[in-house]
Order: C-alpha cells, then structure tokens, then sequence
C-alpha cells in the first residue's frame, strides 16, 4: 500500500473533530454521536458501513482508493475488497434512489462521495454544524487505558458491559461504544471527548498492575468544567477478573447511574421554580420522594405529573407516580387504601404501556402487583426487571422484600447482599436493612435481626412502617426501652399507627412471624 494503514488511520482520527455533523440530500449524519438520520429519525447501518460513510462524508470530492477505505473501516486488519464492496453496496441501499448518486465509483481509482448541501449557496463540499447543547443525562464511556497490553481487551469487554448495562437501564442517553472507541486516543481528557461527543458526563478508566492483581481506577467526570463527581478505586485479583467481569461491570454501571442521578436532582433542586421541564420536574420528584414523608411524597405526585404533562412517554415519571400511591398506601398514611393501591397499579400499567423494556416500569408494576395481594406477579416482574439490567439494585431489593416476608429468607439475605454491594450509600438502605432483619427474624436469629433493626432506626429517612417493624423486633430481642422509644417516636407523626397497620400492608406473613410481633406489640403497647 502507497499509505500506511496507521498513518490513514491517525489521520483520520485527528480530523474527527474538524467536522462532526454533515447534511446532505435528505439525512444527516452525526458522526460523534454515531447516528444517521433522515427526515422519519435513525436510519440503521452495520458499524463498518458506518465508519465507511464517516470516512466518506470527511473527505467528499475527493477520489479515495479502496487500499486507502481498507486501511481505515480494517485497521491492522486483513480483508479482502469483497469487505469493502458489500459495505458499499449497503451504503448505497441505505441511501436509497440518492445512494449511487451520492456513493459513485470511479473506474480503476476508487470511490467518491458527491455530497450536495441542502444550502445550494455554500461553497463548501461539507457543511459541520455545531452539535446540539448536552442532553442533561447524556453519558460517554471511554475505553479505559491499561498499562499493560495483555490487560486490553479484558478492559474493553468491560467498557462494552458498562455501556451495555447503563444502556439497558434507559435513564440516560448513552452513547454507542463505536463512538467511543473511535475518540480512544481522547480518554485520558474527559472534558475534550465530552465536548466531541457531546455529552453531559464522561467516565474513564485506568487499569494499573500489581503483583498478581489489578488496580482499577474509575472517575465521573461532568465535561462543563471537569469536576470528578464520583472516584472509584477496585483492586481485583488476577485469578478472579474473568469470572468478576460481569458482576464488577454491574457495579460501575449502578454506581454511575446513582452519582448521575444525584447530580441531576442536585440540580433540579436549585433551578428556579418556573419553567421546569419534564427532566428538571422528573428529577426534584426523586428528591422529594427520598425523604419518605407525607408531605415531601404530595409534592412529589406534582413534580411527576408535571413531567408526565410535559412527555406522555416518560416512563420513569409514571414508575415515580406509581411508587408515591404505593407509599402512601403501605405506611398507612391515607384514608381510602384500596384507592391508593387501584392508583399505584395503574400509574405501573402507564409506566409498562409506554416503555416495557425499562426495568423501572417492571419494577413499579411488580411492587403494586405485590401491594394488592399477588406476591407471586409481583416476583415475576422484578425478577424481569433484574433480567433487564442485572446492574438495577432496587429490583434486588424489592425481589429479597417479597422472599422476605413470604418466601425464602435466605435468597432474601442473597438478594440485600446484592442490592448493598451494587449501591452500598443507596436513598433505600434503611428499607434493605430492616428487611434483612425481617429474613434473620425468620431464620431464628433474633439478636443479628436485632442489630440490622436497630442500623435501619438510625436513617433520617426511616418512616413509620419501617420503624414499627424495627420496634417489633427489637422487643422480640429482649430490648423493649429502645423499642418504646422507637414507638413513641412513630406515635408523634403518626399516632393511630398500631400492629394492625402493619399486617394490612404486609399480608400473608408467616405464622410464627405473627406470633412473635403480637407478642411483642403487647410488651410495648403497639
């Protein structure tokens, strides 16, 4: 070949911000973002053929030989030009009556890309454009730099899993791994590949041998400035790194989310109160309803029926609304519960109408299954929540709360080691924490329930069911002034709370489960 497929393939690489967006004929093409559109939204292409058309698009009016197309779409790379011809031929069809216009060969030469503007009076083969402000939640996972180059491909398969696990979550927009890998020369500046990539955060990795472990070293980065938002150090062993991928890729990709998510209610917080759109609206009702108080979750119910105003398809808003009917009818806090669950359920119906595919509507639909008496669809539709994004520690959560109270306690300990590993500083920790009480109390270990009991008492964010149910079993523990107290405390914010509030919310308890919290109930007038 007369150009090395490394210098091609450099070139290329230091011209990818020179332009990033293109218009011509009827599509646009964004190539940082990795997207092609046309007039009805995203046309598919195969990545090949569309690192072809980006190549293309950056070079249109010139004559480009099929060594010099080889040497970038297959860098280092053996192919031969039947590889070259049918990303070709699927060019031309995905560009339709335009594409051989658009896509010409040149006998003997190559290939050209004639790229007429939609603006006629440009003088310019290709017009860039400015990409679009950030979406508040866009997110760009670079590859991850490793010092030694045995540990890279492990690196990039992890990469790949976080882009795929926050990807499956749907709370934010991620972009493609083809993208990222593209700019991988740009991951040790978060801020440069943000900009180019036109992101809001930006996470980076480096991978750092120690004896017989690696050191990985992960960080948010917020691209408007450059701040580290969350910092991560994971020492794993050598041995242990293949069979660990998926479950420490599950880890960084919950962890990710949580600090976005807290970033964005941070945010939501402080901007001015009119004017909120359904993403600000969406996230000050999660900060609302992480206080887990009355008053805090009615304000919530606004905040998510005004994002829902605002976008019919927000599933997430409909998942919120549904949880704060839930809310209200599990800690006893209304006058007519059975309006409350018929509420929850059908915010959760919305939520799974408008995007079933997102573990949060199948989360929020299991929980008010669950509510209204049917335990066994509200296992089967968590459990499809957690099959959706592994990485989803409420469903975990939520399926260890149901085995809790009326299944197997110890796949209920199983599954709040899996919430607590995934989101360790998690709005629900004190919910986690009494419901491995509960599945302890269940397995005969009164005093280990006890002390988890007491840990969940502590949180600011305890509400009245939790701490009546942490009472009861600190009673049963033989600490019945610590139980008054804690009874008292339930009584100022809620005096008619009793025994019976409890059981109407968590039905079908076992027998032996009943006959402990009865006769506790009696020892601290509960």
């Amino acid at each position: 070949m007369l150009l090395s497929r490394y210098y091609i393939t450099m070139v290329y690489f230091m011209n990818a911000l020179d332009m990033s967006v293109f218009r011509f004929a009827t599509f646009t093409l964004d190539t940082a973002r990795g997207r092609l559109l046309d007039e009805a939204g995203d046309v598919a292409l195969r990545p090949k053929s569309f690192a072809l058309l980006c190549y293309l698009a950056r070079n249109a009016g010139r004559v480009m030989s099929k060594d010099e197309l080889i040497a970038v779409v297959w860098p280092g790379v053996t192919v031969t030009d039947d590889s070259l011809t049918q990303c070709i031929r699927d060019l031309r069809k995905t560009l339709g009556v335009q594409g051989a216009t658009l896509v010409r060969t040149i006998p003997r030469r190559g290939y050209v890309f004639d790229m007429p503007l939609r603006d006629p009076s440009s003088a310019a083969v290709a017009r860039p454009m400015a990409p679009p402000p950030a979406h508040p939640g866009s997110i760009a996972v670079m590859p991850f730099t490793c010092l030694l180059r045995q540990d890279q491909v492990l690196c990039d398969g992890l990469v790949n899993d976080v882009i795929g696990q926050l990807a499956r979550l749907r709370s934010f927009h991620v972009i493609a791994r083809g993208s990222t890998f593209a700019l991988r020369h740009m991951a040790v500046d978060p801020i440069r590949a943000g900009s180019a990539l036109g992101v809001a955060y930006v996470v980076t990795g480096t991978v750092t041998p120690r004896c017989t472990a690696v050191c990985l070293q992960v960080d948010l980065v917020r691209t408007d400035g450059g701040a580290i938002v969350w910092t991560d150090d994971i020492v794993i062993a050598r041995t242990d790194i293949l069979g660990g991928i998926g479950a420490l890729a599950d880890r960084i990709a919950h962890r990710v989310a949580r600090e976005i998510t807290s970033q964005e209610r941070m945010l939501a917080v402080s901007a001015p109160d009119h004017g909120l759109d359904a993403w600000q609206s969406y996230h000050r009702g999660l900060d609302h309803v992480f206080r887990f108080d009355a008053a805090a979750m009615a304000l919530a119910q606004g905040c998510f029926a005004s994002a829902i105003a605002q976008d019919a398809g927000f599933a997430r808003a409909h998942a919120g609304q549904s949880f704060c009917h839930y809310f209200f009818a599990f800690a006893g806090l209304c006058d007519d519960r059975d309006a409350e669950i018929r509420a929850a359920l059908h915010a959760a119906q919305r939520a799974m109408d408008v995007d079933d595919g997102n573990p949060s509507s199948q989360w929020a639909f299991g929980r008010a299954l669950w509510l209204a008496g049917d335990s066994d669809g509200g296992l089967l539709h968590t459990r499809q929540a957690v099959a959706l994004c592994p990485g989803f520690a409420h469903a975990h959560y939520m399926i260890g709360f149901i085995e809790a109270h009326h299944g197997d306690p110890q796949r209920a300990l199983d599954q709040m080691a899996k919430t607590e590993a995934l989101s360790p500083f998690d709005p629900f920790l004190a919910s986690v924490q009494i419901t491995r009480a509960v599945a302890l109390l269940r397995l005969g270990d009164i005093e280990t329930a006890a002390i988890w009991a007491r840990k969940a008492s502590h949180h600011s964010n305890a509400y009245s069911q939790l701490l009546g149910n942490a009472a009861l079993i600190l009673a049963a523990a033989g600490q019945r002034d610590e139980a008054r107290g804690i009874v008292a405390t339930v009584h100022k914010s809620q005096p008619q709370y009793r025994l019976s509030t409890m059981f109407r919310s968590i039905y079908s308890m076992p027998d032996d489960v009943q006959a402990i919290y009865r006769r506790s109930a009696a020892d601290i007038n509960l």
